[in-house]
């Protein structure tokens, strides 16, 4: 169904029926920014769940450990 044909059949819609109408077009906001606001937190969820997993990692690297150095290999590795 088209936003056209939605449209003009509110506008043919007797007046009594219009508050159920606004009730429901109400609902499905509500129902929108809920599914929304569900969405940013199972997103904000995850990304905290990333972190976490990479904070196990942290502080095993030996104290000698040169970033740069090995960043340089890997690089050397690949495109070699």
């Amino acid at each position: 169904m088209s936003y056209e044909t939605v449209i003009q059949q509110i506008q043919e819609t007797p007046e009594q029926y219009l508050e159920a109408i606004s009730f429901y077009i109400e609902f499905i906001n509500y129902r929108n920014r809920k599914a929304e606001t569900e969405k940013s937190a199972n997103t904000k969820k995850r990304r905290l769940e990333i972190l976490a997993g990479l904070q196990k990692f942290r502080g095993r690297l030996p104290d000698d450990f040169d970033a740069d150095k090995e960043l340089a290999e890997a690089r050397e590795q690949k495109y070699s």
